[in-house]
């Protein structure tokens, strides 16, 4: 509510403050073990790729990792656990080894970090700036410390092991506006189609596209900048670069409804690729996945989100309803926390560390029940998929590329071997939204329950 001098005021000013000072200062006073390094989490990485069963974690130890590394940590650990693409979602870290996936390790990274920043007010402070004065002649001063998406993005997916030169186009996607896993997907798309006798020198000027071929992949991503040459054709996505140049080059275009995907694998946390294909804004990887949802622990708080201890991880992989009902519960949930300008990584650190349900009564004085707050999230994910549907997007149209569920299944590696029936896992998500399963469309209960008749064309 709005206080006479204007300013936003809540209702119940020192509950609120109890509520978060606790997690403040447990975040606060937090410091990493010295003994926690980057290779350690390399170590970890490794201990997971092999792991046959999950447990329950507790997520307020990413608060500590995020306040050293960002979400940098994840450079290497996602190379050697599975959770990283490489190669265009086509290799393994067998063609991304050691000698180059070690450059991008966040304590090498950290190196030329000389401030840290955050949003405002926050105990974490995830970001930082890096010093790049001494790259490519000086021509930038100094950037972002360039966010996990965008190494992995210009880093293993093109297999580029050159930690200078994603800090120089860190900086160039920065001051260009352009996103850099839309990007990175591009370049990763053309290199294939070169591979593969589609694009020609003559098409690319020049340029010989190759994986890990440093200075080309520079020069493509300021043409693509520019827009020019290659680059124009590829600016717009590899959905409409692939339907252009045609004769095969839609098997190397990764995407999800022309969205290309975040950098975090669905053979290795298949719940993540049935919310790349099934969020009314496909290819989204903050919508939700199992680790989210295991972190989270939900079920503490709402009463039909399933409880989980130690399971197997290969009932990750199986298309049941029980996994329909983690996807949607952790899927409304994004929805209270995008609503009420909520962060992600807070999220990930729990219910019991963090709680929007308790800090929203609090501040707006409704009484609400998480389930009422998770009725909000489904009211929000239906309106948007009712948007869609108005503005003529067929929800089947967002269909995961093969590669993304393991079709066929990769021969070596973390994922050797794994495969995801996400077509199936998408219908029970949309049947227990209380859309159709087989065409996504809410249904005329569902409307009618969620008070969004009036929405519908």
């Amino acid at each position: 509510v709005l206080a006479g001098n204007g300013r936003i005021t809540c209702e119940n000013p020192e509950l609120m403050r109890t509520i978060s000072k606790e997690f403040t200062d447990k975040v606060k006073n937090m410091t990493i073990p010295g003994f926690l390094s980057g290779r350690l989490l390399e170590i970890l990485a490794r201990v997971q790729s092999r792991m046959t069963r999950v447990a329950v974690p507790d997520g307020i130890m990413a608060a500590g990792i995020l306040k050293k590394w960002g979400t940098g940590f994840n450079n290497v650990m996602g190379v050697v656990n599975g959770d990283t693409p490489i190669k265009n979602w086509n290799g393994s870290r067998l063609d991304f080894g050691k000698s180059r996936y070690r450059n991008l390790a966040p304590d090498r990274l950290k190196q030329r970090e000389f401030k840290k920043y955050s949003c405002y007010s926050c105990v974490v402070g995830c970001g930082g700036i890096s010093r790049i004065d001494d790259i490519r002649e000086g021509a930038f001063r100094e950037t972002h410390t360039p966010e996990y998406e965008t190494v992995s993005a210009f880093g293993s997916l093109l297999l580029n092991g050159d930690s200078e030169s994603i800090l120089y186009i860190n900086e160039l996607l920065n001051r260009a506006g352009m996103d850099s896993i839309s990007a990175g997907h591009a370049v990763a798309f053309a290199i294939e189609c070169f591979e593969n006798g589609i694009l020609t020198s003559e098409d690319t000027g020049g340029l010989q596209l190759a994986w890990g071929n440093t200075e080309a992949i520079v020069k493509l991503l300021k043409q693509m900048i520019n827009r020019e040459g290659l680059g124009d054709l590829l600016a717009d996505g590899v959905k409409v670069a692939s339907e252009k140049i045609g004769n095969g080059s839609q098997n190397y275009a990764l995407h999800v409804g022309g969205q290309e995907p975040g950098l975090h694998d669905s053979r290795f946390d298949p719940m993540m690729g049935v919310h790349y294909c099934a969020d009314p804004t496909p290819g989204k990887h903050t919508v939700g996945c199992f680790q989210y949802y295991n972190y989270v622990q939900l079920w503490n708080e709402v009463s039909w989100a399933p409880k989980i201890s130690l399971y197997p991880k290969y009932e990750e992989y199986i298309a049941s309803s029980e996994n329909a009902t983690k996807s949607v519960a952790i899927s409304c949930y994004k929805q209270v926390i995008d609503g009420i300008g909520g962060c992600l990584f807070a999220m990930t650190m729990g219910v019991h560390n963090w709680n929007p349900f308790k800090m929203l009564n609090a501040a707006t004085n409704w009484h609400k029940t998480a389930d009422e707050y998770l009725e909000i999230g489904m009211r929000i994910q239906t309106l948007k998929q009712l948007f869609n549907i108005r503005e003529g997007i067929d929800p089947r149209n967002n269909q995961a590329h093969p590669r993304m569920a393991g079709n066929p299944p990769l021969e070596d590696g973390p994922l050797k071997g794994k495969s995801v029936p996400i077509h199936e896992m998408v219908a029970l998500y949309w049947e227990q939204m209380g859309w159709h399963g087989e065409t996504g469309r809410p249904t005329s209960e569902t409307v009618e329950k969620l008070s969004l008749t009036g929405f519908v064309a």
